[in-house]
């Protein structure tokens, strides 16, 4: 199990990625469906494109210009939460909501140039611009990602001053296209992303870029501080000037998002005294935006700034700063005031999401056509989203639904939908249709305790503390802390750090580490010791050899931090190990190892080359086998924040784990471990918990039965024992699942079993047979055993009813059903025509007042009839109406009273049902269905021995054929008699008592 990335991106490019992946979308690719459910049926009703995600009244989009690092490390760790490097204080983030309940975290933009004038990539090995790494995690957390040019240059003076770009491209003049489509190329194949940066920040205000990006497909809008752009076949000037656009205005335009530009605001702190910002002139821009946002308008306000940070100087001392950065408190006071007042903290009126997120939103509305139809208390929203751009990574839309009426539910059409959120209470429905990112407080509260669970490591139990403690007391901080209360101390930790210049110790973060500088098998080991500074006798040693070690060079080691605030120190971080062989995979061994114990692992790699990107190519496989085994994959691309954890690995008898680092691109890719951690601990109670059946009738009982090991103490509701074994009976009256939970020295562990209870369905599937085979023979009209019409109709209803009953329903509903349909065959058989009256039609004169009917032509042949006569025997009708047949499911002969006596000369099985052969007089006898007849006790003769059986199973399969299809099923000891037995096979046909036929297993009768 390897721990999860703070933000959870959750993709559907298999359907939305249209432009990539399909070149012609289906139907239901852009159909889409709502059902909304409503307690009574609404008279009136509106459903309503919102103008604004989640239905908020405004919004606002952050740019941090020119990649700089303090605009990831600090504000999106802000934004979102996470630890800031200007200060090194932990933040929760900054939030709205959804409008259903959930935290939404502020999301922004950065502008991005990625290499200088000597065309040096500054996203390597430098502390200036975030890494391609961070550029990723950014990507992953929602944030949008804005072209401002490769260079992120203005045009030279003077303009034919040559570039040396370099090759393929070569020395030119400026090449603005160049300069756009390269940085998007270059971005999408380093962290490994699928669409385009479709808007422009223009570098500089340089607007010699604005002819060459217009014609670039994807670049949709245009950003500067300017009102006025200047272009050929310009100029525009913004209409609202300076102040926030009305999104209405976008949507109602059929031109309104086509080649947008926009103007943004720029906010930044005095360079010489950064301390004295005036944060008030600021706030008020967000002001202007919440008041001038009523009436049905939406505005919509750009801000930007460069870095965020404190300068050259210590955050909160006297001191200096450069060009049109933020001083970090001021803007911390700034997001402060705008979460308060506006946000989840405040009225909840803001939308803070980057430029391409909005106007991705605002695409998403204007090309959805919304249509409806109402039924009763149903209405369904089909929505059409032929016109919504394909090539767009989000496509989001909020809906609000207004009616005079409670809505009670609200439903999904199957994959329609990445994501979606509602509150019914008033109306609001959120859609996602694109890429989606969750970035709740509690989603990163749950990654820091399950990390925290998995590695045991104090370091990360406080900082899971330190995230549970941003939670409003309630229910959920108090799940989650008491998790983290019940995270056990390991007996001893252990820290690595591989591929070093030689083999020692030293302190650092966490304590004591062990350095190893081997690659090669041929090496010897070296002995652990702990964190603490105490040995062990557990040594670690190469396997099978790996290929090198980073040698600490521009293209050979990790990626750090430079303020240790990674997995683990920068020093140990840089360093590693390297597997680069095709298909291979290098191996570490740990012996020595307490067999009475399990470890847990906690490892990461990282590497920096300049020729490597987010890929398979970077990612490697580690595992850890022993008596178990657990294994995880990590992506190493500059990575400083990723790892994964290897739990609960038992050695072997013989005190061994293997670490296998195996490339995850087996062809041409390379597997690197710079470090890891390994705590030592008291394996878990395992719990073996069953039951002698778990499927039971109602009112049966089983044994529930229990053995642990590692445990000193087990509880359940269902036992007063406290042993870690035991067997317990139980009768439960419903389906259960059973829980026991046991503890010891390694903590607790809850085991469950589900015991199904279901209800005898014998009587009711005889009942619904009886009913079926009377409705099957029977016709409709006026003639002599014919019934009433539309009495058939109604019995086949009863039938359905009685079949959709189903085992897992109480027995009092079966036996309910049984009564329901026994009263709905007597109500039919009452309808039976007994008798014809005479009666002269156009000179004719009936000559009888009765006549023979013929069976139906689908009446089923005689196959393979028993034949014995040997028994005899009196009996009475017990139904009305009943039909005295020529042959058995011949044509009809007489029709038969209820409680009239007869005589039994004969019984036959005839298609599995019994018939009696009965005589009314020495001079008329017939057919009749025998369960029809009460008081006799004969049985049919079969052409084998009476062998009288039994059966020992609790519920035993009745087939149709030897090992065929299950007709029906029969408690323990239903009796019966074997008819049909052949020695060569391990299968018998029974005729049981109730009359029903069908083969059963020979091991489970008696």
């Amino acid at each position: 199990m390897h721990h999860k990335p703070t933000f959870l991106q959750i993709t559907f490019l298999a359907l939305f990625s249209f432009a990539t992946l399909y070149t012609n979308a289906r139907a239901s690719e852009t159909i889409k469906t709502i059902t909304v459910n409503f307690a009574t049926a609404p008279t009136t009703y509106t459903v309503t494109k919102l103008p604004l995600k989640y239905g908020k009244d405004f919004a606002y989009s952050w740019t941090f210009d020119d990649g700089y690092i303090e605009g990831y490390r600090n504000a999106f760790k802000y934004f979102n939460g996470g630890t800031a490097d200007a200060d090194l204080a932990t933040y929760p983030g900054r939030y709205s909501t959804d409008g259903a309940g959930n935290l939404v975290a502020f999301n922004g933009s950065f502008a991005l140039n990625l290499v200088n004038t000597s065309f040096v990539d500054t996203h390597y090995d430098t502390t200036s611009s975030f890494s391609y790494g961070e550029m990723r995690k950014a990507y992953d957390g929602g944030w949008d990602l804005l072209n401002q040019g490769w260079q992120g240059i203005a045009t030279p003076s003077p303009s034919n001053t040559v570039i040396n770009y370099p090759a393929p491209h070569g020395s030119s003049t400026i090449d603005y296209e160049y300069e756009i489509t390269n940085l998007n190329d270059v971005v999408k194949d380093k962290i490994g992303i699928t669409y385009d940066t479709t808007m422009l920040t223009l570098p500089s205000g340089e607007q010699n870029y604005i002819d060459d990006a217009l014609a670039i497909p994807y670049i949709k809008a245009i950003l500067s501080q300017a009102t006025v752009f200047n272009f050929t076949g310009g100029p525009y000037t913004i209409p609202t000037g300076s102040a926030p656009v009305d999104v209405n205005d976008l949507i109602s335009d059929p031109d309104g998002l086509t080649d947008y530009f926009m103007y943004r605001n720029l906010v930044n702190s005095p360079s010489s005294t950064p301390d004295a910002t005036n944060v008030s002139s600021y706030a008020t821009l967000i002001d202007l935006l919440a008041s001038s946002s009523t009436g049905g308008v939406n505005k919509w306000g750009h801000i930007f700034t460069h870095r965020v940070w404190c300068g050259t100087t210590t955050c909160g001392t006297a001191g200096s700063m450069s060009g049109a950065n933020m001083y970090w408190p001021k803007w911390k006071e700034l997001i402060d005031y705008t979460y308060d007042t506006y946000g989840a903290g405040g009225t909840d009126a803001v939308w803070v999401a980057g430029q391409e997120e909005v106007f991705q939103y605002l695409e998403t509305v204007k090309g959805t056509d919304v249509s409806t139809s109402q039924n009763g208390t149903t209405l369904t929203i089909t929505l059409d989203v032929t016109d919504v751009p394909t090539d767009i990574r989000r496509r989001s839309l909020s809906l609000e639904v207004d009616a005079d009426a409670v809505i009670s539910s609200i439903s999904y059409g199957s994959g329609d939908f990445t994501y979606t959120t509602e509150n019914t209470s008033t109306g609001l429905i959120n859609l996602e249709m694109g890429e989606y990112y969750l970035t709740d407080l509690n989603s990163k509260v749950e990654d820091k305790v399950e990390a925290a669970e998995q590695t045991l490591l104090s370091g990360d139990v406080s900082t899971a503390q330190t995230w549970v403690d941003f939670l409003d007391a309630g229910a959920t901080k108090t799940a989650f802390q008491n998790r983290i209360d019940a995270i056990p101390t390991p007996d001893r930790t252990f820290q690595v750090a591989v591929g070093q210049n030689a083999n020692g110790t030293s302190s650092s973060i966490g304590g004591l580490w062990n350095k190893h500088s081997k690659i090669s098998s041929a090496d010897a080991a070296i002995t652990l010791v702990d964190t603490t500074s105490t040995s062990s006798s557990i040594t670690w040693k190469v396997q099978s050899n790996f290929n090198s070690k980073f040698d600490g060079s521009t293209n050979s080691k990790g990626s750090i931090t430079n303020n240790n605030t990674g997995v683990y120190p920068d020093t140990y971080i840089k360093q590693g190990v390297l597997l680069t062989t095709n298909g291979g995979t290098g191996t570490f061994r740990l012996s020595g190892l307490n067999t009475a114990k399990v470890y847990n692992f906690k490892m990461m790699g990282s590497t920096l080359g300049r020729d490597d990107r987010y890929d398979s190519k970077t990612k490697a496989t580690y595992q850890a086998v022993g008596l178990t085994t657990d294994s995880a994959t990590l992506q190493a691309f500059q990575n400083t924040h990723d790892f994964v954890v290897l739990e609960d690995i038992a050695p072997t008898a013989g005190g061994l784990i293997d670490i296998h680092v195996t490339q995850f691109d087996t062809a041409d890719g390379k597997a690197i471990l710079s470090a890891f951690s390994m705590t030592e601990i008291d394996p878990a109670p395992v719990i073996t918990f069953t039951a002698d059946d778990s499927t039971l009738l109602e009112g049966e009982s089983t044994n529930l039965n229990w053995s642990a090991t590692n445990t000193t103490t087990c509880s359940a509701n269902w036992t007063v024992s406290t042993s870690s074994s035991g067997v317990q009976s139980i009768s439960p009256t419903s389906s259960t699942t059973y829980s026991i939970e046991c503890t010891g020295p390694g903590g607790t562990t809850t085991g469950t079993h589900a015991v199904t209870v279901n209800s005898d369905l014998t009587s009711l599937t005889s009942a619904i047979a009886t009913a079926q085979a009377l409705y099957d023979g029977a016709v409709e009209g006026t003639s002599l055993g014919q019934y009433a019409v539309g009495a058939k109709a109604t019995l086949l209803s009863a039938i359905n009813v009685a079949s959709a009953i189903t085992n897992t329903q109480a027995q009092s509903v079966v036996n309910t059903a049984i009564t329901t349909l026994n009263t709905a065959v007597s109500v039919f058989e009452s309808t039976i025509v007994t008798s014809v009256p005479s009666s002269s039609r156009s000179g004719s004169v009936a000559t009888s007042t009765t006549r023979v009917i013929q069976a139906p032509i689908n009446t089923l042949p005689i196959q393979n009839p028993v034949d014995n006569v040997t028994k005899k025997n009196t009996a009475r009708v017990k139904v009305l109406g009943l039909r005295l047949r020529q042959i058995p499911g011949g044509k009809i002969l007489k029709i038969l009273n209820k409680s009239q006596q007869v005589e039994i000369v004969e019984k036959k099985i005839v298609n599995n049902v019994e018939w009696a052969n009965v005589k009314l007089s020495e001079s008329e006898n017939g057919w009749v269905s025998n369960v029809y007849l009460e008081g006799d006790t004969s049985t049919a003769d079969t052409p084998v021995s009476s062998n009288k059986i039994k059966t020992t199973a609790s519920i035993l399969n009745i087939r149709k054929t030897p090992n065929g299809s299950i007709l029906y099923k029969v408690r323990k000891g239903a009796a019966g008699t074997v008819v049909e037995s052949d020695a060569k096979s391990v299968w018998v046909k029974v005729l049981f008592d109730d009359g029903k036929t069908g083969y059963v297993h020979k091991d489970f009768i008696q």
